[in-house]
This record gives structure tokens, C-alpha cells and sequence, in this order.
């Protein structure tokens, strides 16, 4: 989840993401209860 933040200032504009959407992103990732259900494992990937 960390690295998604780090890299997401560094998105291309290609990728069709608005900047509105990578701050809601952002403040989604950065939000205390989603971080405590990362690490708990509660998230699984997409496949």
C-alpha cells in the first residue's frame, strides 16, 4: 500500500487518472482505518 502512495505524484498523465481522483485515492490509502485493515489483512488482491 506504501508504495502505491510513493508513486502516485509520479502517475503519467497518460494513465487517465484527473488529479481530483489521485487525491481522493490518496486520501482514501492515508485514512487510519484503511491502513489498519491493510495490516490485518483484511484486503485481498484482485484477480
Amino acid at each position: 500500500m506504501q508504495q502505491v502512495l510513493d508513486n502516485l505524484t509520479g502517475l503519467p498523465s497518460s494513465t487517465g487518472a484527473e488529479e481530483i481522483d489521485l487525491i481522493f485515492l490518496k486520501g482514501i490509502m492515508e485514512n487510519p482505518i484503511v491502513k489498519s485493515l491493510a495490516k490485518e489483512g483484511l484486503f485481498k488482491p484482485i484477480s
